[in-house]
Order: structure tokens, then sequence, then C-alpha cells
């Protein structure tokens, strides 16, 4: 069988490694304070470039708001991005409109406009001036196994693309360099499953509910079960334990809506705990309160080797 290569993967990984942290409570929160910070550090420049001489043109700030749209200005964002989100297959780097806007900036005010070939010389100077800088974005850290080019982008297409194909095959052959297995990224083409599978076991209150999950989606209870493992890796960060078992029946009764039902008052006006079905069920099996807190350990370790080993 022919192996399928996606050929957006880079655009693949990124939508589902979002798709994982904003699944992921804590890290979902944290992404969106770093881009609500970002946002406003954005407007701040956009709007400090449209007042240059004093008078706020509001045409300008819309001009300054398109170019930076997309701009990462926030350098713990920047950073938290470059942590999280998988780099490209091939990085672009291109400051020209950067370096143009950072020395009209300067200049407006004390020069007159430069034209285009002193432009040109300064925009160059600040490329060698940045040249670390540049060589690191293009390589992710990375020198052994990335190829620098650089692109006349007025030539065609066409003429473009096979030529790069050409280099690529070229060097690849010559660096001996093969895709890792790390990187092959085998779970991207059932990413939509597993948030089916994950979605569905929070819909249940993260109850012991793979049977339930396995019958909607028409697949086999142990295909829910091990990639219900694999999406808790993926947006968790960190492989299901039993010290995360232990946790699972206190969170349920945390989220349960009923749980004043599982409260009895008693005789001497005391109020026990008796758990509900569900919350034996995610312990083990139908233990009694008593023997479930007593060998909590052990009710936990037979709960994983029932529900989430192979």
């Amino acid at each position: 069988m022919t192996k399928k290569i996606q050929k957006d993967q880079s655009e693949e990984l990124r939508r589902a490694k979002l798709e994982f942290i904003f699944r992921n409570e804590g890290e979902s929160q944290r992404l969106r304070e770093l881009l609500e910070r970002n946002k406003k550090k954005r407007d701040e420049i956009t709007t400090a470039l449209a007042t240059i001489g004093g008078k706020f043109r509001p045409e300008q700030k819309e001009r300054w708001d398109f170019l930076y749209q997309e701009a990462v200005v926030d350098e713990e964002l920047a950073e938290y991005l470059k942590k999280k989100i998988p780099p490209n297959a091939v990085n672009p780097v291109w400051r020209w409109v950067d370096y143009c806007m950072d020395i009209k900036q300067k200049m407006i005010m004390t020069t007159p406009q430069l034209n285009y070939k002193e432009l040109k010389t300064k925009v160059i100077d600040m490329h060698c001036r940045d040249a670390r800088e540049i060589f690191t974005e293009l390589m992710n850290d990375r020198p052994a196994v990335h190829l620098l080019l650089g692109i006349d982008l007025t030539r065609s297409k066409e003429v473009i693309i096979e030529e790069v194909k050409k280099l690529v095959d070229e060097y690849k052959t010559k660096l001996g360099v093969h895709e890792a297995p790390g990187k092959r990224f085998k779970w991207l083409s059932i990413v939509r499953e597993l948030m089916e599978i994950w979605d569905a076991w929070a819909g249940y209150g993260q109850r012991r509910c793979f049977h339930l999950i396995a019958s909607k989606l028409k697949m086999p209870k142990s295909t829910v079960k091990a990639r219900w493992r694999l999406a808790y890796r993926l947006i968790q960060n960190k492989e299901f334990s039993k010290e995360v078992a232990k946790e699972s029946a206190v969170e349920l009764c945390a989220k349960c809506k009923d749980s004043s039902k599982c409260y009895r008052e008693e005789a001497d006006d005391r109020m026990e705990f008796y758990p509900c079905a569900a919350y034996l069920k995610l312990t083990g099996k139908s233990y009694t309160r008593e023997k479930v807190l007593e060998n909590f350990d052990a009710v936990a370790d037979q709960y994983i080797a029932d529900n989430f080993e192979e």
C-alpha cells in the first residue's frame, strides 16, 4: 500500500496542537491571556505609527493594522508558540517591510525621504546586523538539517518549485537526512477521531463510558481505550498513570450535579458519604465504601488494567 503523505502537514499539525491546547484548561487559559496581551501591544504600536508627527490619522491606523494583523510582538507569546507549536518544514524570513517601516519611522522627522537605492542599502545593512537572529530563525537551532535558500520572487512559481525540488533531492542525498520516527506524527491522520473520543468522554462527565463511546462511534471498545490514552498524552502532555486514576473519582464528585445525594444523615446527625455506582465503577468495581478507602492503591491498579491498558 502506498504511504499517504499529507501535503499540508505543517498546517494540520498546528491546527491539531491548538485543538489539544484548548482542551487543556490550564494551557488554554494561558494562551488566551498571552494572545490578549499581544493584541493590546500590537494596537499600541500601530496607534503610535499612525500618530507620527503629532496627529493621529485613522487611514494610517488601518494600513498599519493590516500590516501587523498577524504579528507576534509579545516576547513571552513568541516563546510560548515556539515551544508548543511545531515549526514549518520551510521557514521564510522576509523583513523588507519591517525594516522599511523601522527606517522611515526613525528618519521621517529628521531627514528627507530616502530614495530606493539608499533604502535598499540600509535594509541590507540591517539584515547583516541581525544575521545571527535571522539564521537562528531560519534553521530552528538545527543547522545540520536545514538548507538555506535565496528565492527570487520575480521568477515564475513553476520555475522556483522545480529548482527547489532538485536542490532538496540533491542535499538530502548528500547529507543522508531521513525523517526521524518521532517526527512522522502518525496520529495526525486520526486526530479528528481522537478529539471525538475525548469530547465524548468529557461530555459523559468523565465517567467510565468507553462502551457508550464505542457504540456511538461504531468502533471496538479496545480501540476507543487506546485512542483515549493517546489523546490524554497529547492534551495533558503526560501519560495516564495510577496517580491520575486516584484523582479521577474525586474530580467526578466535584463536577457532579447530584453530589448532594451521596450524603446521608445518620442517627447522630453526622453526614456520611455513600458513593454512587459511577464513583464505585471509576475506582474499580462495586466495592463497599470501606474497602475502597482501605485498599485504594489496589483498586486503582485494577482500574487501570481493566480500562486503559492494552
